[in-house]
């Protein structure tokens, strides 16, 4: 009897340290853990950043943290290294959720590593996607993208990574810190990075969406316009028709990330206004009087969304696959290159980075978008460490297929810089 009691009380702690969740700020999920490093549940609200992006009605960011040597300390409060340590934060790209990067490997290659003596043990905080259409770019400060950008390198870490709220046990300190990420998640880190001096000491990118324009001025996404028309089978001649009958389904990946750029980079309103039920405190409606609202309606899309909160966008091109400018130019306003002209280059100068490239054909264009990004960097006195790297006969390297090798390089990256040696 007394063995059962002991049995039926420990199943018990158990289901309490993985169900505890977070409801409001201040509170994360404790998990189990997997092996000599595990993952942390760090899920957190924050409000006033997440309060009106779309399909996200908790205002959650959902993250997971690997921890080094977790069978050996045990769940937090038991947790306790015998250092802190420093914080990585990896951002996933489109469609991909807080399990992205432990699902190609990270926790194996960590514990790995940090076996070897290759790096010092560090805490890696991974960030899921936004659903809606794949996510949104880390971006974006209103319409239904969410405020990422006083997120992502603002109260994330000072109000939650770092403020013993999530992780006490990380180091609370710039050259402690780096951001990197794959597809959006490596634009993400850059913009996060140029936005905001002093966050991250260094930053990874593994081939992303880099320069909206390309080398020429005149690639990039602009190459990819004609294939969200191919997509939907346009009549090019019926701009009504193309924009209320766009299908955003699964099936349409080129349509899913240009309207979820969209949705970042050209939002019809750019200025919302919640008001609240006094009882529920749960979001109603928008004060739609003090909407600052784009005339142009040459490119609106203003019913894909739908529902009660209704976002719409424009888009940055017509019905002929042609970059539309009024719109277009409000894209390039958030170029990394524009952006790193608004804010100065001394804030990436300042800063250690790494670059991952592939050279085999990307549909996506990413790499090429990647490595304009390397040359104006090094035009601009910045030389990043830049890798390059193929698949073989069919088997490009491209999307993701290789990212498990380049894990390890990034985190020995980020470890070097971590310890001042790059």
């Amino acid at each position: 009897m007394l063995r059962i009691t002991k049995f039926v009380l420990l199943i018990a702690i158990i289901t309490v340290l993985v169900v505890a969740g977070c409801s409001d700020r201040g509170h994360n999920t404790i998990d189990t853990y997997i092996g000599d490093g595990g993952r942390l549940v760090i899920n957190h609200v924050f409000f006033d950043e997440l309060l009106v992006q779309l399909n996200n009605k908790k205002q959650q960011l959902f993250m997971r943290a690997y921890v080094p040597n977790a069978t050996k300390w045990g769940p937090p409060p038991l947790y306790n290294p015998p250092k802190p340590m420093p914080l990585l934060v990896l951002l996933a790209p489109q469609g991909a959720d807080e399990f992205y990067y432990f699902n190609h490997g990270l926790e194996q290659i960590a514990n790995e590593l940090i076996e070897s003596g290759e790096i010092e043990p560090m805490v890696i905080a991974c960030l899921g996607n936004n659903p809606s259409f794949g996510g949104m770019f880390w971006s974006g400060n209103g319409g239904g993208s969410g405020n990422y950008d006083t997120l992502i390198a603002g109260t994330l870490i000072s109000d939650y990574l770092s403020s013993n709220a999530a992780l006490p046990f990380v180091i609370d300190s710039v050259s402690k810190r780096g951001i990197g990420g794959i597809g959006q998640g490596a634009y993400g880190a850059f913009r996060a990075s140029l936005m905001h001096d002093s966050v991250y000491g260094s930053v990874s990118a593994i081939d992303g969406p880099l320069d909206f324009d390309g080398a020429s001025g005149n690639s990039g996404f602009l190459d990819l316009f004609d294939d969200f028309i191919a997509e939907q089978s346009f009549n090019g001649n019926d701009t009504v028709k193309w924009i209320d009958e766009i299908d955003t389904s699964g099936s349409n990946p080129f349509t899913r990330m240009i309207i979820g750029a969209s949705m970042a980079f050209s939002p019809h309103d750019t200025l919302f206004v919640p008001v609240f039920d006094p009882y529920d405190a749960r979001l109603v409606n928008y004060d739609s009087s003090i909407f600052y609202s784009l005339a142009d309606s040459t490119t609106l899309v203003s019913r894909i969304v739908g529902g009660t909160r209704d976002f719409d966008f424009h888009l940055p091109f017509d019905s002929t696959g042609s970059a539309y400018a009024p719109i277009w130019d409000m894209w390039k306003k958030n170029n990394l290159e524009t952006l790193m002209a608004d804010s100065g280059s001394a804030r990436l100068a300042n800063m250690k980075i790494w670059i991952a490239s592939s050279t085999d054909p990307d549909p996506r264009g990413f790499n090429a978008q990647t490595q304009s990004w390397v040359n104006t960097l090094q035009g601009a006195s910045i030389n990043p460490e830049v890798v390059t790297y193929q698949g073989y006969p069919g088997h490009p390297a491209v999307g993701d297929r290789y990212l498990s090798d380049l894990l390890r390089k990034m985190l020995i990256f980020h470890d070097r810089s971590f310890r001042g040696l790059n």
